[in-house]
């Protein structure tokens, strides 16, 4: 018989916290949030002081309702712990957990929290215990009722004006930052340049820096950048081939000054917080968010190492990379015992990025590993292949941030040709320092040197001129979209992946390569939500409520005062716009053939194709598929017409226009004068 309760949300969790605690405690999840509010926004709050009205969640795969089984256990147990995760949602889910209790049972409530699930983070939580902290929870009340009043009114919005399917804050500030990607995409006018590639003998390239003072400079650029380096660009090729022939007929590089060498400190990028670790995922394993954060969320709850759950990495859904004193220590052990002491980093790491961003929430750590000493290569063959690469990832990404910077040498020499001076450059290496587990991807290469002498004299080997054409802005992927709302303070870690995923689910956007595309439906849906809701569907709307749901957290905002004013100012203006513009009409500019009715576009309500329908629906039923075409050919099996149809998976076959009646279809497009171009992609 148990004493102790331990209530957590995941059940996954329970496998591995239970080998770290006796029979004594009895471990119960709440599998997420218990209670929500109504569907019917006149049902899920109070309409004057908008205080939430709860109502249980039904668990559908349990055969006892969670909040049944968890008051049966509470009256057991002598004390309550509420180990909900360590976030205000985390929080929220302990106190609806204390809500549902009886006042006797609520008494023997405590809340713990730890960051990783290991036997000291847990005990170390049982020795500092605490109440609820009821702000941060009003807190998350504050963004769920915002969220309901936005989010449910202008989604009945865009479904009867726009065709849409729905609307939120949140998600329509993602869609706003593709349609303006889309935008600059559009609009772009590119730009051309060109340059003098030139090697010498040696092998090195080097890189025109001063033209002589005969040239005409009218038609140049001089390029100073310290990340792309210096050289000069050319408005026309005309006016680099002056240059090039110049070159070419002297055809000698003497060196006339030797820079002393510049020692270059590379520091280590900062642990993992969530948008970092999507960020890599998707980069340099090629995974999507939704893989990424099921596998990051194993690594956190357990995974099965030799027949023993275990738990390898920190809570996942972070903001914030600071790195505990104590795991630092131990860390820098690591690091001694396998590099040298000259490795491990001896300056505290600044944490100036993370103090920019007013809306860190620190109630946990970085995403680190929980032991330095369980590398990668202990498990390797061990744990699942996906498992092992997140984990590889993390694992070097925290011992880096712990390790010396990499130094290197850089040397520039200079020449003079023709008049004109150049240069070359080359780095090398002096201390690998964080390098010796972790690369970065923009990680400068180095560049052996060749030893040059002062007054020498080298042959000109190859000389070319380059055209360059600028390149619109890339469009985002799933990468660059995170590392946008993280940088712009939208959205919270555990959200992201929600946000990224969101339009692509409503048919407002879509991947291709990668690559995010604005689709028909869903620049309809931006344009009409920018005209009229400009001020709500924005960054800085989005960005100013984070900041006060932290205010709120803080205990430094009433939560409700500003939710009631607001709430009338925006359900005032949608009912004067609701009641002024019409529904947006996508005529076809034809009549339907059944009953003469004008023909519009319409948007499937699931897979959100476009298509053509009666004006008179639901009276006439006329559609036509725009991805269908008519076929010469008859039906074998019934003389109906054949059609080219597109299945789910956006590949091409031949269907009877008679189905259901008819079943006939065939994937043999040749036989049927089809060309095999047509078929698309898997």
């Amino acid at each position: 018989m148990f004493s102790n309760l331990l209530i957590i949300e995941s059940p996954n969790k329970i496998k591995t916290i239970s080998k770290y605690l006796g029979k004594d405690f009895k471990i119960i999840a709440t599998v997420g949030h218990i209670r929500d509010i109504s569907s019917n926004n006149s049902k899920a709050f109070d309409q004057k002081t908008y205080e939430p009205i709860f109502k249980i969640i039904k668990k559908p795969k349990s055969k006892q309702p969670i909040v049944d089984e968890i008051k049966d256990f509470a009256s057991k147990a002598k004390k309550i712990y509420l180990a909900t995760d360590p976030d205000r949602e985390g929080e929220a889910i302990a106190w609806h957990v204390y809500s549902v209790l009886s006042k006797n049972d609520q008494n023997k409530c405590v809340r713990i929290t730890f960051n990783e699930i290991t036997k000291d983070a847990i005990y170390d939580a049982f020795d500092h215990e605490r109440q609820i902290e009821m702000h941060w929870v009003q807190s998350q009340f504050t963004r769920r009722i915002l969220d309901r009043i936005i989010g449910y009114d202008l989604s009945k919005f865009v479904k009867t004006k726009y065709h849409g399917v729905s609307a939120g804050r949140v998600q329509s500030v993602v869609l706003k930052f593709l349609d303006e990607r889309e935008k600059e995409i559009n609009n772009f006018k590119p730009r051309t340049w060109f340059t003098i590639d030139i090697k010498i003998k040696t092998g090195n390239n080097v890189i025109l820096r001063e033209l002589a003072p005969n040239y005409d400079v009218k038609n140049i650029t001089i390029v100073d950048d310290n990340e792309k380096g210096s050289g000069i660009d050319f408005k026309t090729e005309k006016a680099a081939e002056s240059v090039v022939k110049d070159i070419k007929k002297n055809g000698k590089f003497k060196v006339y000054l030797i820079d002393p060498p510049k020692i270059i400190r590379y520091n280590s990028k900062d642990p993992y917080k969530t948008s970092t670790l999507q960020q890599d995922a998707v980069t340099r394993l090629s995974w999507n968010l939704s893989k990424t954060t099921k596998i990051v969320q194993d690594l956190y709850e357990g995974i099965d190492i030799n027949g023993e759950h275990s738990a390898l990495i920190t809570y996942p859904r972070t903001d914030s990379v600071r790195i505990s004193a104590s795991f630092a220590e131990k860390a820098k052990k690591f690091i001694k015992a396998n590099y040298g002491e000259e490795y491990i980093l001896r300056t505290k790491r600044s944490l100036e990025k993370q103090k920019k961003n007013e809306n860190v929430q620190d109630a946990h750590e970085c995403i680190r590993v929980i032991d330095p000493f369980i590398t990668p290569k202990s498990l390797e063959g061990k744990i699942d292949h996906d498992y092992f690469k997140l984990y590889e990832l993390i694992w070097r990404r925290t011992l880096a941030s712990l390790m010396a910077p990499c130094i290197t040498e850089a040397k520039i020499t200079r020449f003079i040709c023709a008049g004109s001076k150049f240069y070359t450059y080359g780095r090398s290496v002096v201390f690998d320092g964080y390098r010796k587990v972790y690369h970065d991807n923009d990680t400068k290469k180095e560049v052996n040197a060749f030893v040059y002498k002062l007054n020498s004299i080298y042959e000109l080997d190859k000389i070319n001129i380059t055209k360059h054409v600028s390149s619109p802005p890339d469009r985002f992927t799933q990468a660059s979209l995170v590392k946008e709302l993280d940088e712009s303070g939208v959205g919270r870690p555990s959200t992201y992946k929600m946000m990224a995923n969101i339009g692509l689910s409503r048919g407002y956007c879509e991947l291709k390569n990668k690559a995010y595309y604005m689709t028909e439906l869903g620049t309809l849906v931006i344009k009409g939500l920018n005209t009229y809701f400009g001020k709500v569907i924005n960054k800085d709307f989005t960005c100013e409520m984070e900041k006060r749901l932290d205010r709120i957290a803080e205990n430094k905002e009433i939560w409700n005062e500003w939710l009631i004013t607001f709430a009338k100012q925006f359900k005032e203006k949608l009912a004067n716009i609701s009641e002024k513009i019409q529904p947006i009409s996508l005529k076809v500019g034809r009549n339907c053939p059944r009953c003469n009715a004008p023909l519009v576009y319409r948007f499937a309500k699931k897979s959100r194709r476009k298509f053509i329908g009666c004006s008179n629906y639901p009276k006439c039923n006329y559609i036509e598929f725009l991805d269908v075409v008519k076929l010469k050919e008859k039906c074998p099996n019934c003389g109906g017409d054949l059609l080219l149809r597109t299945n789910k998976r956006k590949q091409k076959f031949i269907g009877c226009s008679n189905y259901p009646n008819c079943n006939f279809v065939s994937n043999d497009l040749e036989k049927f004068n089809v060309k095999n171009d047509q078929n698309s992609q898997k």
